[in-house]
């Protein structure tokens, strides 16, 4: 069955409201305040114990590894190493560890956002810090990105989330003089490690429950596997272009940062290039289109402090940031300072 023949497949569902495939654990609900901590760490995987045992063995020289609990977020379907995955984190040396083993593959975009609704919803975590298995994280990645979450929120009132991976190809000499600095994440790189706060959560959600739709009444019909990352290249595309065009002619800049406070993280994008079919509208850049759409800024470092390894995915494009270097000054560096410096646009998705 091609896609055009299943049109009228999805024209015949129901479609929901949201993802039906909530059934959470009770013993997690509102498990934030059960165990007295604010911040929560998602891990995304599916088949790729390859890279899983790195990211792993990374997280596990981070301090604050044995602070905050970890939520592993396995899919499953008929090609996934869930068995192998889980017993990785079992050896590992992790002390907070849960894992939440999808029955069937939800794809990159219904994981992302269910792992978030299930956190930030369910379980009541004002933060949560989001890795995927193919990473590599410095030393010091949780401790800075938490002063980097610190300075930002303290200084702009609308930044939305903050990372340490940007297109970072500087000398070790030359990053060394900028470990401090940040700037602007443009629209459509990619979103990797980083932390988002409950109330930005709170302010996108709806539209990314909405992004669901598009997706969900496909993912345990096989011929649909190719829509988990790009709902823009199934049968849903014209209903989802429909809506993603209806959301760009009515967004005003102006009245979208009416609501901050002053101090306003400045951007220089426009929606103007979002049209819900020029590109491949994954999970990344929909968190990032809303993340912008309602007034908020993504913010990194200059100087990158992870390294994407991953080689294939379900999107089948990688980009490596090259060489992931160490610094003594992340130990203790708490203050940060906006970038004067333009940076290069990123136009082409990094997945």
């Amino acid at each position: 069955m091609s896609f055009f023949e299943s049109i009228n497949d999805f024209l015949s569902l129901r479609v929901p409201k949201e993802n039906p495939y909530t059934d959470y654990n009770q013993k997690y609900l509102q498990y934030s305040k059960k165990i007295g901590s604010e911040i929560a760490v998602s891990i995304i995987a599916y088949n790729r114990p390859d890279y899983f045992v790195k990211l792993l063995s990374s997280i596990e020289k981070n301090e604050k590894a044995n602070s905050w609990p970890f939520f592993f977020f396995l899919d499953g379907g008929k090609n996934s190493t869930q068995d192998k995955l889980i017993q990785l984190i079992e050896k590992s040396k992790i002390k907070q560890k849960i894992i939440i083993r999808r029955k069937i593959n939800y794809g990159c975009p219904i994981n992302h956002v269910d792992s978030k609704r299930f956190l930030f919803d369910f379980c009541k975590f004002d933060k949560v810090i989001t890795l995927e298995d193919d990473l590599i994280l410095s030393k010091n990645y949780f401790r800075l990105l938490i002063e980097l979450d610190k300075w930002a929120n303290k200084k702009y009132s609308n930044i939305g989330c903050v990372q340490l991976d940007s297109n970072c190809q500087l000398s070790i000499q030359e990053k060394q003089k900028k470990l401090h600095l940040v700037q602007e994440t443009t629209p459509r790189w990619r979103m990797l490690g980083y932390l988002m706060r409950k109330s930005v959560w709170n302010e996108i959600k709806g539209y990314l429950y909405k992004y669901e739709t598009f997706i969900v009444p496909f993912l345990n019909q096989e011929h649909y596997q190719t829509i988990l990352s790009k709902p823009s290249d199934g049968p849903t595309k014209l209903a989802f272009q429909t809506w993603i065009l209806s959301l760009t002619k009515k967004y005003s800049r102006e009245n979208t940062l009416s609501k901050f406070e002053k101090n306003i993280y400045p951007s220089s994008y426009l929606l103007k290039n979002w049209d819900g079919g020029s590109s491949s509208m994954n999970h990344d850049e929909m968190f990032s289109f809303f993340l912008f759409f309602t007034g908020y800024t993504r913010v990194q470092t200059v100087v990158n402090r992870l390294d994407h390894i991953g080689e294939e995915g379900i999107s089948g494009f990688w980009y490596n940031c090259g060489c992931l270097d160490e610094f003594s000054d992340d130990r203790t560096l708490t203050n940060f300072e906006k970038s004067k410096g333009k940076q290069k646009l990123i136009n082409k998705l990094s997945y």
